[in-house]
Order: structure tokens, then C-alpha cells, then sequence
């Protein structure tokens, strides 16, 4: 019988499951690009939209894919080594680890309202600004030690990540949903369908070069291991942010 086991403490062994992540990597990159290819070769006669709106609607598109999957590679690429942090570096206990997820969970419900009502007030693609701010404090307090102030920031990128990039897109769209609204309706449909294929094989290859890199750090330090995945988290959405700045 086939035995499946995740070595938190000890990340190197689990160097045997990393062929198993890139096959998956490979296989969804394969499926992905064959989906691009039809959609190239099939000719869509339903298209409605003028070349401005075109140019404009690749633009947006362009803006929200970086914007989204690097914010969420960064999510994902600290995510696994929260609780290796805790449990193998801070020492803490399960009891303690269990009350910091709570306080994560209680600030994404305390925030959801808040964050729905700075999206209506200041723009939907200024609170994404605010979801890479509160992912530096996140990381910054987690590093330091001030896990609640981290966990409370982190609840509230998390509501933010999981609403407020979608209401950009369906924003910035409705503008021109009076004279295109077929139109618009395709995009929209077209682009949400995709992100989700390229959010998982993105972040199937980020994770996979995450654990990399941790299980060759972690022989010297794990605190140094989990450094080195927490810059490549600020990395990713350093570049998120200054997308949706510059857009």
C-alpha cells in the first residue's frame, strides 16, 4: 500500500514527492498550451468589439493576469513554511499555532465587510494595492515575532486576494457594458476560466522551487531556509504591486 508522508521537520525527504510535482507542472503547462492553440486556430465570429475596446480589454487582461498570479504565487510561495516557522523555529505549541490560525480567520471575517466598503469608496484596484502591503507586514511581523499583529494583517490580505481582484476586472469592464455587453460577457467568461488554470500551474512550479530551495537551506539553518522563501514571497509581490501602480 502506497504511503504518503509530508516530513514537516525534515523537509529534505521529502526531495521524493519534487518529480512528482514537476510531472504535474509539465502535464497542466502541456493542457494549457494546447487550449491556447485551439483558441488561436478556432476563428470567433461573435466578436463584436471595435479595436479600441480590443486593445483596451488586452490591456486589462495583461494587467490583471500579472497583478493576480504573481500576488498569489507570493501567497503561496510562504504559505507551507508558516507552520514549519512556528512549530520547528518559534517552538511553539499546538495550542498557540491553533489560536494564530483562529485570529487569522476572526480578521478575515472582521475585514471582509471593511475591505468591500474601501473597494466602493477608493477604487477596487487600490485595496489590491493594499493586499501587498499587508502581505510585507505579514511576512516583516512573522519574521520578527509579532505573530498576532502578522496574523491579523494576513486575514485581511486574504479576504482582499479573494474578492477584491475580480470586482477590478468586472469594474473597469462595466464601463463599456451598455454598447458590448456580448462582448463583455466573453471576456469576462474567458478570462476568469483561464486564470484559474494558469493560478494552479504557476503556483505548482513556484511551490516546487520553493521546496528547493528550502530543502538545500535548511541543511545550514531552517530559519535561513525560511528567509530565503520569505524574499522570494516580497519579490513576487513587490512586481505584483508595481503592476497594478503603473497599469
Amino acid at each position: 500500500m502506497f504511503n504518503f508522508t509530508i516530513y514537516f521537520s525534515e523537509p529534505s525527504k521529502n526531495s521524493y514527492y519534487l518529480s512528482i510535482i514537476i510531472v504535474i507542472f509539465i502535464i497542466l503547462l502541456i493542457i494549457q498550451l494546447i487550449i491556447m492553440l485551439i483558441k488561436k486556430l478556432r476563428n470567433d465570429s461573435r466578436d463584436d468589439l471595435s479595436p479600441s475596446l480590443k486593445y483596451y480589454f488586452k490591456n486589462l487582461k495583461i494587467n490583471y493576469l500579472l497583478a493576480f498570479i504573481l500576488s498569489r504565487s507570493a501567497m503561496w510561495a510562504q504559505a507551507p513554511y508558516i507552520f514549519i516557522l512556528f512549530k520547528t523555529v518559534r517552538k511553539y505549541t499546538n495550542e498557540k499555532i491553533n489560536i494564530l490560525y483562529l485570529v487569522e480567520s476572526i480578521s478575515s471575517l472582521i475585514f471582509g465587510p471593511i475591505s468591500g466598503l474601501l473597494a466602493d469608496a477608493t477604487g477596487r484596484s487600490s485595496v489590491c494595492i493594499l493586499y501587498n502591503i499587508s502581505l510585507f507586514l505579514y511576512l516583516y511581523n512573522i519574521l520578527m515575532g509579532f505573530v498576532y499583529f502578522g496574523q491579523i494583517a494576513n486575514g485581511f490580505g486574504n479576504e482582499v486576494i479573494n474578492t477584491t481582484f475580480e470586482a477590478w476586472v468586472v469594474s473597469d469592464t462595466n464601463d463599456v457594458i451598455i454598447s458590448y455587453t456580448k462582448g463583455v460577457e466573453r471576456f469576462r467568461k474567458k478570462l476568469f476560466k483561464n486564470v484559474n488554470i494558469l493560478d494552479a500551474t504557476v503556483n505548482i512550479f513556484i511551490t516546487g522551487i520553493c521546496s528547493i530551495i528550502y530543502s538545500y537551506l535548511e541543511k545550514y539553518s531552517p530559519y535561513l531556509g525560511i528567509c530565503a522563501i520569505f524574499f522570494i514571497s516580497y519579490w513576487l509581490s513587490f512586481v505584483s504591486l508595481h503592476v497594478i501602480i503603473a497599469r
